[in-house]
């Protein structure tokens, strides 16, 4: 009977241990894997937010992608923005019934070459970096929506613009102290 209650003793102290060590754990590995993790998670709102953008046909586009892509660029690196982007952006958009079409193709090509430059200029620091990239995707957008022939939608751009701005201003500096 002694040895019954010393092994209900010994679970009773091996699920506290155990629930210690982890409660202790979860700090050090969110710390060590914190990059991952914040990938994971910019991934997840990003997906989620173009998918339903895309489901329910918004002509605005108020995801963080393009935030993202810049902000990866700057801390992982460009292969790391071309993984991000086909993951939240050009995925959920396929699954959402979107097409890829000639003026898709086009602002693509500028986010990537803007990732790019970001990951080259990151010393500049991520909000100049992130504003200038803006700037430039605008004018792009500019250029993008008269050679498609649809003008009018050049205000989606600069909605567009003002919205990652926003972002870059009101998030670069409390995610890089998640992920140093």
């Amino acid at each position: 009977m002694q040895f019954i209650n010393l092994l209900k003793n010994k679970n009773k102290i091996t699920v506290f241990l155990i629930l210690l060590v982890s409660i202790l754990l979860i700090p050090v590995l969110i710390r060590a894997y914190s990059r991952l993790l914040f990938f994971i998670f910019a991934v997840i709102i990003s997906a989620t937010m173009t998918f339903f953008l895309n489901r329910f046909k918004s002509p605005v586009d108020f995801s963080p992608v393009f935030f993202f892509m810049i902000f990866i660029s700057t801390e992982f690196g460009f292969g790391c923005s071309i993984i991000f982007y086909l993951l939240a952006s050009l995925t959920p958009s396929l699954i959402a019934g979107g097409k890829v079409e000639m003026p898709t193709f086009m602002f693509m090509s500028v986010f990537f070459m803007l990732s790019f430059l970001a990951g080259l200029l990151k010393s500049f620091g991520i909000i100049n970096v992130g504003i200038a990239a803006v700037i430039i995707n605008v004018i792009a957008g500019w250029f993008i929506n008269r050679l498609s022939g649809s003008p009018g939608k050049f205000i989606f751009s600069v909605i567009h613009a003002l919205v990652t701005v926003v972002y870059i201003v009101n998030l670069s500096g409390f995610l890089e102290n998640i992920i140093s």
